[in-house]
Order: C-alpha cells, then structure tokens, then sequence
C-alpha cells in the first residue's frame, strides 16, 4: 500500500498541490533541524517535477516555489537538483516580470542572495537580476520598509558572494535607496544596520561610483545612534565594519558616532564572537588610519579589553580574522596606542595558530590586511615599532616566511626579512 500511494502521489499531485507542498516542507524546516527521511525524499523526488511544469506556473507560485527551494537548501544539504531546477524557472522569472507584486519580488531577491550565499550556483543571470532590480524600482511606491530593506541588503549579499552588478544596473540600485528616508522610522535597529551594511557593501564593489551615499548614510547613522541600546554585539559590530567601509570607499567621517559607540562595545566586549572582535578592530583602526579619528583613552581602553577577549577566544579564530585583528593593532600603535603587555601576549598567541592554518592566506585575496603578505607586515611593523620578538614568533615567521619565495610571482607591497633580534620591514 505504501508504494502504490507513493506512485499515486507523483502521478496525480497538481500544480498548485506542488507549490504548497514545497511551501509546507520550507516552513517546516524553519522550526525543526531537518525533514523526515521520508519527506525529504519526497522533496528530492518533486524536484524535477517543478522543472518540468516550469512552464505552467504562475508569477505568485513560481516566487513562492523558489522561496521554498532556497529555504530548504538552507536548512538541508544542498545537492545540484536545487541548482537545476531554480536555473529552470529563471527564463520563467523573465517571461513574467512584469507581474510579480512587490512582495513577489522581495522574496524572489531573498531566494537568489540566498542560494548564492549557500553555494548553489544556478547559472545566475545577469538579466533576471537586471529585472527583478528594476522591477523593484517600479514597485518602490508598494514596498512597505521591511520589503525595501530587504531587497537592498539581498542585492549587496548577492554582489558579495561575487555577482556583478553592470552600470545598468545603478539607477533601478539609486531608485531603491532613495525610498530610505521614507521608511527610517519604521525601520528597525537591526534593519537600520542592515541597510548601512548593505550600503557599505555596494560602495565597496563600486555598482554605482557616482552615487553620492553621504545623505542616506547620514541619517540612517544619526537614527542607529539614537537606538544603540537596542542594538546587539553582532550588529554592533557590523555598524562599525559599515562605517569604516564607507569612510574608506565614499569618504564619510562621522567620528563622533564612532566615539558615542565605543562605551556600548566595551560593556558588551563579553559578547562579541571572535568575527566580530576582529571586524570591531579591524573598524577603529581603518577610522583613525582613513579619517584620524583622534587616539583617546576609551579607544585604548577598547583595544585593551578587546585584545584579551581575543585571547580568550583564539580557537574559534581563522586565519583571515587572526590577520585583520594583527593588522588592526600595528595601525593602532603606528598611530600612538601604547604597546601594552596584552598586546605581546595576543601576538605570541595568535601567530601560531596561522601557520597551522596557512593555506587559508591565500596570495590574491581582496583585502589587502587579510592575506599572507598582510599578516607578515603587520608582525614586522608591531616589531619596528617596539614588540619584542619572543623566541616563538621568531620561529613562527621563520616557518612562514618561505611562502614568499614560493609565490614570488605576486606582487607585494613590501619585503622582509629576519634577523637575529627581530624583524626589520623596508617599505
């Protein structure tokens, strides 16, 4: 009986039916760790049956079938078939762009970021972007501020997991953060966050360089600030990542938001995970080095009690967060921070832990403080400016100063070399 229900099933379940069912088994994934072994099966075995009545779908099903896919790949792991039937209902996705509401649309956005975000590749096109951008730009006057939010945040998560956003795509962009004024007190702390980092991710990647961003970050910082006392470690941490992107790529200052920050992140230092320790000094760094923010006490004191959050925490760092968090401290005692006891003791932490982790430093990566050569000239400028060189971070470059010579083909800012007493850096 039970596989002549499950042949029936297949055979006889309709389209709408395939839409709930996919619907019913996003949700609930949501509230459980994983599907039924037999209901995940079900899943994997209606799959092609979405690609094949591709075609018949309607504009609300076929959003509410691709949220439900990028769901499930979110929560299950993720196999080719997902890729395959979302790359199957994109010429759908075109075909009926004019029809999605607007809700349709934010959720079509937050499926594709999604599944990029994932590692599904679904032959992502550049045109059904292109659309779905503009289409949100001509929907703008329906969007309520969660939708608005969202499809901002969902287009810079895609630019950050490498879709390129043209030219042509920079009005329908300008058009969905011009209604940011608009929705600012109906957005929410986190939302306010969000859009700021979403922002800073757009200016990063340069999809519109003749945008003039200073206005609309302006007030959404002005309204974060207000309600910093609802804003929580992750999102603190992210607002202060914001900032300092957008001072470095669009050239906004706002050191006084950045001070009025400072105490909230030292209560909270406890809560911080080790990313967000290292994005926070990675953040005042890159402020007082871009925009001199001028070296106070409580910016000493928020390095002193973050290097040793740092220390507590230096088996859930990767290599990359241990580089931006080394590069972070030789800009701040270039710049005049004192060179504290904790921050000998972090350096003598931290770097073994990258040479077990070495392969992670690649040669090419895009920020500058994040791969190999950027962790061993910030070991050699903390050593310029007065670290001493302890037997174990001797040994520790020694080991990784080899990799240089083996990728000499790359370009590197600087040179370095060690000698007996410590490591001497040529600009």
């Amino acid at each position: 009986m039970g596989v002549l229900f499950h042949l029936l099933f297949h055979l006889y379940i309709d389209d709408l039916g395939i839409i709930n069912f996919f619907w019913t088994a996003a949700k609930l994934v949501e509230s459980r760790p994983a599907l039924p072994a037999k209901l995940q099966q079900a899943v994997h075995d209606l799959l092609p049956q979405m690609v094949i009545r591709s075609n018949r779908f309607e504009p609300r099903g076929i959003a509410n079938l691709v949220w439900s896919v990028a769901k499930l790949a979110e929560h299950q792991q993720p196999t080719t078939a997902f890729s395959q039937t979302v790359l199957a209902l994109l010429p759908v996705m075109i075909r009926h762009r004019n029809q999605f509401d607007a809700q349709g649309l934010a959720n079509l956005i937050w499926a594709l970021a999604k599944l990029v975000s994932n590692g599904l590749q679904p032959g992502l096109r550049l045109n059904t972007l292109a659309f779905l951008i503009h289409r949100a730009g001509e929907q703008r006057l329906a969007l309520n501020a969660l939708e608005d939010n969202n499809i901002i945040w969902n287009i810079a998560r895609l630019v950050d997991n490498g879709v390129v956003l043209t030219m042509g795509h920079s009005a329908a962009v300008t058009v969905s953060l011009s209604q940011v004024s608009k929705h600012l007190y109906q957005s929410t702390p986190l939302g306010l966050v969000n859009l700021l980092w979403a922002i800073a991710k757009l200016a990063e990647n340069r999809p519109t360089p003749k945008l003039d961003l200073k206005a609309t970050v302006a007030m959404l910082v002005s309204r974060a600030t207000i309600q910093q006392d609802h804003i929580d470690c992750q999102a603190l941490a992210s607002l202060f990542w914001a900032m300092a992107k957008l001072t470095e790529y669009s050239r906004f200052s706002r050191n006084d938001v950045a001070i009025a920050l400072i105490p909230q992140a030292i209560i909270h230092k406890a809560l911080f995970n080790s990313q967000g320790l290292a994005n926070l000094l990675w953040s005042v760094a890159n402020k007082l080095v871009a925009c001199g923010l001028p070296l106070s006490e409580e910016i000493n004191e928020l390095t002193r009690q973050f290097i040793t959050e740092v220390s507590g925490q230096k088996d859930r760092f990767n290599a990359q967060d241990i580089s931006s968090v080394m590069w972070a401290l030789a800009k701040l005692v270039d710049k005049g921070a004192p060179l504290m006891p904790e921050l000998s003791s972090v350096v003598i932490t931290l770097l073994p832990l990258t040479d077990a982790q070495k392969e992670q430093l690649d040669f090419k990566h895009t920020e500058r403080f994040q791969n190999f050569p950027g962790l061993l000239w910030a070991v050699a400028k903390l050593a310029s400016l007065g670290l001493e060189v302890s037997p174990t971070v001797k040994d520790v470059t020694a080991r990784l100063l080899p990799e240089i010579d083996r990728n000499k083909q790359q370009q590197f800012p600087l040179t370095m070399s060690l000698s007996p007493n410590k490591l001497i850096i040529q600009m």
